[in-house]
Parts: C-alpha cells; structure tokens; sequence
C-alpha cells in the first residue's frame, strides 16, 4: 500500500500528496515575492508601532498625523490576547468573545491603513515613509485576504 502519490495537476505544477496532505511545487519567484510581502507587511507594522508611539510620546501635533489611526489599529491587535488566554483551548474553533473580537479587530486594520493614507494625502507635508509603510501593511492584507487569513476567523 502506497503511502504517497506523485501527480502533474491541470496547470502543469507536480504535487506530491498523502492522505493529509498535499504539497505543490511552485517557482522561486513567487516564493521570493510572498516573503518579500510578509517582510515589507511585518517591517510597515513595525515602523506604524515604533514612529507611531514616538510621536504620540512627544506631543506632535497627533490629531494631523496619519500614523494616528493605524497606531490604534495596530495596537488593537493585543485586544483579543487575554481574551484567548481566558478560554479553554479546546474552545479555539468556536465563536468565542475572543475568536469574535480578532475578526472584528483584523478587519478594522485594513480600514485604520486606509485612513492614515487619505489623512497622509490631506497632510501639508506629508512623509513618503509614512505612506510606503501603510501601503507595505495594506498590500500584506491583501495577500492575507487574497488565501481567506484576513479577517481572521477561527471558527471556520
């Protein structure tokens, strides 16, 4: 009894499969280009966290800055976290209040970057770094809601 399988799907890629799993081959450029994604996404949350909070410390002028909304975004994502570490583990497929304020949380995310853009876009002098961070964070949703991640939903 075979334990794998060896197959050329529709398109021409080989997939190799068992009764778990399957894995496809896919070319080096788009492998390079989903971790080049993932990089630019998790660099723009870094600098929305990092500039974001150092400005709001020094008092800019905060209610004009287009890192004030994403700042908020960003950090709502730690709201769900003691709410997970509250349930039961088994609980993680359900509707849960924390599976439920993750969904609402990652989508509220892609509309915060979208507001700090048209802020940025209104801004007197506007930072181009601003702008590329939030497109970096928008285009990794895209990416993430492009394979059904974004908005994250546990209990499906």
């Amino acid at each position: 009894m075979a334990s794998h399988v060896l197959l050329t799907a529709d398109h021409g890629s080989k997939v190799i499969a068992n009764d778990h799993q399957s894995y496809q081959q896919v070319s080096a450029v788009w492998l390079g280009a989903l971790w080049a994604s993932l990089v630019a996404g998790m660099l723009g949350l870094l600098y929305v966290l990092v500039l974001g909070g150092v400005r709001l410390l020094r008092r800019q002028p905060w209610r004009s800055d287009p890192l004030r909304v994403p700042l908020i975004g960003v950090a709502a994502l730690v709201l769900p976290v003691p709410l997970f570490l509250r349930q039961s583990f088994l609980q993680l497929g359900d509707p849960t209040t924390a599976s439920i304020v993750l969904a609402v949380v990652t989508a509220a995310l892609p509309l915060a970057m979208l507001f700090g853009l048209g802020v940025h876009a209104q801004a007197p002098r506007p930072r181009a770094l601003d702008a590329a961070a939030l497109l970096a964070v928008l285009q990794w949703i895209l990416v993430l809601a492009a394979w059904g991640l974004m908005p994250m939903r546990m209990w499906i």
